[in-house]
């Protein structure tokens, strides 16, 4: 599987978490061939049913629910790598250095809560030696910011006021307005509901 397939899927996963009411961030756990052995979506603010095995908490991120449903017969694996849509918390980035994984490709920056340089910052993190990618392609970086702003409107209910969008209008403050724009949006809302996946990432990328 292609990194832009991953990416892909990612895509569907974000959606998918959006249309559920959570934060619309998806990770996916591969092997050194990219292909997908597991997946999670944020579930931190209900809890319907889905593959997760972490819901309805503070602590039911994408990468904490990628890894919690890794197989157990690849757990001990030492080519793992995690594919995530938005930059890790401090938290997550913990349980990816507790774990095997020791390569991360992040889609787009968090400047709020996003913590990867903490991996240069402690002797202990330092050692796990874990390698980070950030995505160079700009247009993904943008389309996976958007759909993140746009469901910390939408579903977290966070004000533009709040301190983490004004924090995030520092990668673009360009999508944070489209983002705040289509909160506002029935005709959005309702696309977002209704629409086949590829439809929606058509107009998205059309907005950006």
């Amino acid at each position: 599987m292609s990194i832009n397939k991953i990416w892909n899927k990612c895509f569907k996963l974000t959606v998918d978490s959006l249309r559920a009411g959570n934060l619309a961030i998806a990770s996916v756990i591969t092997d050194s061939n990219y292909s997908i052995i597991s997946m999670g979506t944020n579930q931190t603010i209900n809890n319907y049913s889905s593959f997760n095995k972490i819901s309805n908490s503070s602590i039911a991120h994408s990468e904490i629910n990628a890894i919690y449903n890794l197989p157990k017969k690849h757990s001990q694996r030492r080519d793992l790598i995690l594919f995530t849509t938005v930059e890790p918390c401090p938290m997550c980035l913990g349980a990816i250095a507790m774990s095997r994984i020791r390569s991360i490709h992040i889609a787009s920056r968090d400047t709020w809560a996003g913590s990867a340089n903490l991996l240069k910052k402690t002797s202990y993190l330092k050692g796990k030696e874990i390698f980070v990618t950030f995505n160079n392609d700009t247009s993904i970086e943008r389309f996976f910011l958007l759909l993140h702003v746009y469901s910390l409107f939408r579903n977290a209910k966070i004000p533009e006021c709040h301190n983490a969008i004004q924090a995030l209008k520092r990668v673009s403050a360009q999508i944070v307005q489209i983002a705040l724009e289509l909160s506002d949006s029935y005709q959005f809302t309702t696309l977002m509901k209704e629409a086949e996946h590829s439809i929606i990432k058509r107009t998205l990328e059309e907005r950006i």
